[in-house]
């Protein structure tokens, strides 16, 4: 299934987007608005990512962040690929909360906060992944697999990037209030 683009932007804003994203998940990031948002290329991909430090390699998918709560870690990353010469669509935007598990000496992924906004609409469970929607992962199965959706308004989340932008917003407050506060 060819992936669709609902939200398109010329790559010459995407670099911008820092203080957006830094916005996002600054209500958990232990450094507030602090934390460095990374943008990277890769052939026809552009990646913004987050960490805590200037990262030299190139695997975002490691790249981490303190949290307000010890022992919890944030993941975030936008992946955008390219539509033509000069224009890119959004293909998902993944945040992660992710436990240190202390005795396994691993980490481990506790909650995913999801938005699969390229997702086909005739794919299995499109309603849910378009949407920003949880995994929780901590829980038994079939919980960490599940598409727990945040909003049913979708057509209008996707009316513009900064509709979307703000949905995710709220879902990561959501994270904040309810689950990493709550472990306080």
């Amino acid at each position: 299934m060819a992936p669709v683009p609902r939200i398109k932007d010329k790559i010459k804003n995407l670099g911008g987007r820092y203080k957006i994203v830094n916005r996002l998940i600054s209500p958990i990031a232990k450094r507030g608005n602090g934390v460095i948002i990374i943008p990277k290329s890769f052939g026809y991909t552009y990646i913004l990512g987050a960490s805590d430090s200037y990262e030299q390699g190139n695997d975002y998918l490691k790249w981490r962040f303190r949290t307000n709560i010890d022992g919890f870690y944030g993941q975030y990353y936008e992946r955008w690929n390219q539509y033509d010469s000069d224009t890119y669509y959004l293909d998902r935007i993944y945040f992660h909360i992710i436990r240190y598990n202390n005795v396994k000496r691993i980490e481990e992924d506790y909650v995913l906060l999801h938005c699969d906004s390229s997702e086909p609409d005739s794919s299995a469970n499109s309603k849910y992944k378009k949407s920003p929607h949880l995994h929780i992962c901590c829980a038994e199965q079939p919980l960490p697999h599940s598409h727990i959706a945040l909003t049913e308004n979708v057509s209008e989340i996707y009316k513009s990037l900064d509709n979307l932008d703000q949905a995710v917003q709220n879902a990561v407050q959501l994270l904040m209030a309810e689950i990493l506060g709550r472990l306080v």
